[in-house]
């Protein structure tokens, strides 16, 4: 037992572990992988088993040095109360990294929301259309490389399998590269998904999707309406590959299979051209840039009373930007959207109510960005009424919003939210650290001198006047300003924990050496 207790208790022993623990943060802050956001920090680093393991093995040690000590006199005072902060404060860092809840809340004026999207942490979410059954599936594949998984995951009445994930992909979405011959020179066309170009001869060129459902029914209603004098050429894309849809001014209408390389030739007032697809690209593949947050991508397959689909779903974070796709699956319809992982557990709903943009007077330019806010509180039955400025956040039982982006077009507001448990406890750990070793540095020289002098000569004590007493309560008050911006019940806190430690300290002092010191 007491070789065990030597080993964790060496000095050997201390020095690697904060050295791992600070090269870790080190490599955590500057960026392994092209993700440097808070939330890619605490879930892959902080919330690592091995990380955990580390702060339990500092822990050990100082617990091992500490009981080598024994028995523990007077003057080690300073020594065990440092030793029970920094202890506090690895439990308080455990704590937040393991229940810590950070992330972001976009809200558009008149509209509410009452759940956090997670920062880095993502999910599939399913919604099969008019059966009102919705499911969860996370999406926890390492964010800096290509896998391709093949997990499969039981959803309402269907199988759902992730083939592939990709880390990065391009944000432009689904296009097809277009080639317009018959001109002076060939004229090349990017269409995007939606999005109508035009063409040479007032030619409107899109890009459509559709299941092969639709484009039968789609067919079907072109060969029994009269067709339109305009002229369209439309890429249909469809599970089954790609068709298009031709009409011209002069009553043409054309359908039929397009295939990459293949032109399709028509006549447009007032001349011939024929349109050929080069190249069509669903999700491509982009290498990551320095500070610029990943775009993933997953490849799904859904598998539903024997009816099989598959298809890409671009990741999105924000609730109005609709990248979801809806799969077709007989009589069943599932959208399936892949974006943050939504956290319901705070109990509470964030209305925004106005929000502005106050600018510099006579400029042009935000000197502030302002939102009013009322948050409901399911539990308690509350409701709060606050304004949300940037660096002037909001708490609500524990629960803080900061203003982090505002879009005037809205306007719009995301807020960033913030549960900490364990600040609490490293903000009293550090406190408790402080205290201690200011006992070591700064009481206990004078209280050895004090007795000293004591033992000697008998002459009368001279206590350290207020500047001495201003100087050792500097670092506790400065800990009190810096928590100023958490709630004032958690000021008054640390207030009485700071009194209460320098009052005993004070008693301390005062009974060792049978007199007061004042």
């Amino acid at each position: 037992m007491q070789s065990v207790l030597r080993v964790f208790a060496s000095l050997w022993l201390t020095i690697p572990i904060l050295l791992a623990i600070a090269a870790v943060l080190i490599l955590a802050t500057t960026g392994i992988g092209m993700d440097l956001s808070v939330g890619a920090v605490r879930k892959d680093w902080t919330r690592a088993w091995w990380f955990q393991g580390l702060l339990a093995l500092l822990a050990a040690n100082l617990v091992a040095c500490t009981i080598k000590r024994k028995p523990w006199a007077f003057w080690q005072w300073g020594f065990l109360t440092t030793h029970w902060g920094i202890l506090m404060i690895i439990a308080g860092a455990s704590v937040s990294g393991l229940w810590k809840v950070y992330g972001s809340m976009p809200v558009t004026k008149g509209g509410s929301l009452d759940y956090v999207q997670l920062e880095d942490e993502r999910e599939l979410a399913v919604d099969w259309l008019g059966e009102e059954k919705r499911d969860a599936i996370p999406v926890a594949y390492n964010p800096y490389e290509r896998e391709l998984p093949n997990d499969a995951f039981a959803v309402p009445g269907a199988t759902l399998r992730i083939r592939q994930f990709w880390p990065n992909v391009s944000r432009e979405g689904p296009r097809a590269q277009m080639v317009v011959h018959g001109l002076d020179r060939e004229l090349p066309v990017l269409l995007r998904m939606n999005e109508p170009v035009a063409g040479p001869g007032g030619l409107a060129m899109m890009l459509h999707e559709m299941t092969d459902a639709q484009h039968e029914k789609f067919l079907a209603k072109v060969r029994a309406e009269e067709p339109p004098r305009e002229s369209q050429f439309i890429v249909l894309k469809t599970p089954s590959g790609f068709g298009y849809y031709l009409s011209t001014k002069r009553g043409d209408v054309r359908t039929g299979e397009l295939t990459p390389g293949r032109r399709v030739p028509f006549v447009t007032v007032p001349m011939s051209i024929s349109v050929e697809l080069r190249r069509y690209v669903e999700v491509e593949a982009v290498k990551p840039e320095q500070n610029v947050p990943l775009f993933p991508a997953v490849e799904v397959q859904i598998e539903s009373g024997g009816v099989s689909s598959t298809g890409w779903v671009l990741f999105t974070e924000d609730p109005e930007a609709d990248r979801s796709r809806v799969f077709v699956l007989g009589k069943r319809h599932a959208r399936v959207t892949f974006g943050p992982k939504r956290y319901r557990d705070l109990e509470m709903e964030v209305r925004l109510l106005d929000a502005r943009q106050r600018n510099h007077p006579g400029s042009p330019n935000a000197a502030q960005y302002e939102s009013d806010v009322e948050i409901r509180d399911r539990r308690t039955g509350r409701t709060h009424r606050a304004t949300v400025r940037v660096n002037e956040p909001v708490t609500v039982r524990g629960w803080t919003f900061y203003m982090s982006h505002f879009d005037p077009s809205g306007p719009k507001s995301v807020f960033q939210v913030l549960y900490d448990p364990g600040t609490k406890i490293i903000y009293l750990g550090a406190l408790i650290a402080t205290c201690g070793t200011l006992f070591m540095f700064y009481l206990r020289p004078r209280i050895v001198k004090a007795r000293d002098a004591l033992t000697k000569t008998g002459a009368p004590l001279e206590g350290p006047g207020p500047g001495h007493w201003l100087l050792a309560l500097a670092v506790p008050a400065a800990a009190i300003a810096a928590s100023a911006a958490r709630s004032p019940r958690f000021v008054y806190r640390l207030g009485l924990a700071v009194a209460v430690t320098w009052i005993v300290a004070t008693a301390a002092l005062a009974t060792y050496l049978g007199i007061w010191v004042i």
